[in-house]
Parts: structure tokens; sequence; C-alpha cells
């Protein structure tokens, strides 16, 4: 994605800003925890989890709450986690 390129060619303007990508991690869209018994399996939706121990980590050990600027994005999953942290 040009956007996340480090490559002052590629993208002149934010080449040099701290980027994170968040890959989708399950079906509950960052929102919920919660396990499911499906035919015979149990199924463990994580992503509250997931998406609290994301934000303690970049506030507490990553300098995120030195920030003076942010910039914040996403789309599908990923776009609706943002109202949830916001």
């Amino acid at each position: 994605v040009k956007y996340l390129s480090s490559d002052h060619r590629v993208n002149p303007y934010m080449h040099n800003w701290n980027t994170i990508f968040v890959g989708y991690c399950d079906g509950g869209s960052f929102a919920s925890s919660n396990e499911v018994s499906y035919k015979g399996s149990v199924l463990y939706f994580n992503g509250l989890l997931i998406r609290r121990s994301l934000i303690t980590q970049l506030l507490q050990e990553e300098g995120m709450r030195k920030a003076t600027e942010v910039l914040i994005s996403g789309c599908s999953a990923g776009g609706i986690v943002l109202y949830i942290i916001l």
C-alpha cells in the first residue's frame, strides 16, 4: 500500500511516519470475546482482548501517549473498531 511505504519516492508525505497495521483477527470486529460451540468444536473470538492489549501496548510501550498528531484509518472491521476506540 502506497500510504504505508517508507520509501520517500513512493510516499513523499508520510514515508517517515510511524505506522501500525492490525489485520482482521476474527469475526467479532474487535468488539467481543466469546467462546462458541460449533459442530463439536469450540471457536474462540478474542477481538476485544486483542484490541485492549493493542491500545495498552501502543500507549505504554510504544510512546503513543506523547504523540501530538495521530491519523487513524481503517476499512471493513478495521473501520468499525475505530468507532469503538475513539
